[in-house]
């Protein structure tokens, strides 16, 4: 059995392949790897190479990304789900995921407007509200990673602060659909910024 390298590719979906392919590359400093044009059974996508032989496909969408519904639905009748009645209490959603709801792609055509009835990202609230994003990128050096976020807050949009990790520096950034980014740089244990 072979080992496995890393990864490949990461895929984002976006109904606005441009918008989110120039934020990558101009804001991040990726490198459009090359683009495809829809066809009859295909998407419009982009692949952008992030270094190290990592890429993001993105791929363009007609449709926004369903959101969580604002009320939970009873569960089918033979279903083997507790009613939410039934059910014991959990911890409570932490305040900031209260105040920002789940990520969503905008739809253009919604009778709510393009951001549904939440309203668009809020650029104050918390960029991360589980305490991490996801997935990140990385860059070469300190330096870098603080070119990258003056270019970002330079553009209008949002950045988290750089904070100090044992291994690494980190800050978590919203690309412009909204989902949270950390770009870190790698250090030595006993590196200073």
């Amino acid at each position: 059995m072979s080992d496995l390298l890393g990864i490949n590719h990461l895929t984002l979906t976006t109904i606005d392949l441009d918008r989110l392919v120039a934020y990558y590359t101009g804001l991040l400093g990726a490198e459009l790897a090359f683009e495809r044009a829809a066809t009859s059974s295909e998407p419009r996508f982009a692949v952008v190479d992030v270094g190290g032989n990592d890429h993001l496909m993105i791929v363009e969408t007609g449709m926004s990304a369903p959101s969580a519904p604002s009320a939970p639905s009873a569960p089918p009748a033979d279903s083997d789900l507790d009613p939410p009645s039934s059910r014991p209490p959990g911890p409570p959603e932490p305040a900031a995921a209260q105040a920002t709801g789940p990520l969503r792609t905008p739809d253009p055509h919604s009778p709510l407007g393009p951001h549904g009835p939440h309203g668009p990202p809020d650029p104050l609230a918390p960029l991360d509200p589980v305490g991490r994003a996801g997935w990140g990128l990385r860059v070469a050096t300190y330096a870098e990673l603080c070119e990258v976020r003056e270019r970002i807050l330079d553009a209008g949009l949002p950045a988290g602060p750089i904070e100090t990790l044992p291994t690494q520096w980190t800050m978590t950034v919203r690309d412009p659909d909204g989902r949270p980014v950390d770009v870190r740089a790698h250090r030595d244990r006993g590196a200073t910024a």
